[in-house]
Formats: C-alpha cells, structure tokens, sequence
C-alpha cells in the first residue's frame, strides 16, 4: 500500500502561515505585540491545537499587511499642528 504525502509547500495561490515571531519579522515589531494584538482580538489569526498556552497561533500574511496598513497615520495635508499638545 502506497502512502500518501502532502505537499511540502503552501497551497497553490495561497500565502503560507506566519508563526508570531516571523509576523513580527515582516512588521519590524516585537513578538510580544503580536501576541497581545492577537490576544486583544484586533489581529486575525488562527488558533491551532487547543486553548491555552498548548494552542499554536497562525497568521495570514496578507490578514498582517491589512492590519498594518490600517496603522498607518497619514500627513494631514493641511499642515495644520493645532490638535498637538507641547509639554514644556
């Protein structure tokens, strides 16, 4: 009986899974805030394995892309400063 393998790579036309550290590669952010922002629920991701610290977070790199794009502050073209606050 001939045993079936599974491809080594990502499906076809589909991006591969971000492990936490690698997501905070691609962003240039702490693994640590890939974690409370999947943690806080505003990072889309899946949770393999179970519940817990024994469950396995994985993220769709274009799901990474999205959310830092929508953290991006943009220039007020204006260049109007008056909503900024200066401590002295």
């Amino acid at each position: 009986m001939e045993s079936k393998r599974l491809p080594a790579g990502p499906a076809e036309g589909r991006e591969a899974k971000l492990t936490p550290k690698q997501a905070a590669e691609r962003a240039g952010v702490s693994p640590s805030l890939i974690y409370l922002l999947c943690a806080e629920r505003r990072l889309k991701h899946y949770r393999v394995g179970g519940q817990g610290r024994r469950g396995k977070l994985l993220i769709d790199a274009e799901d990474l892309d999205r959310f830092m794009e929508s953290c991006r502050v943009e220039d007020d073209a204006a260049g109007d400063d008056s909503d900024l606050r200066f401590i002295r």
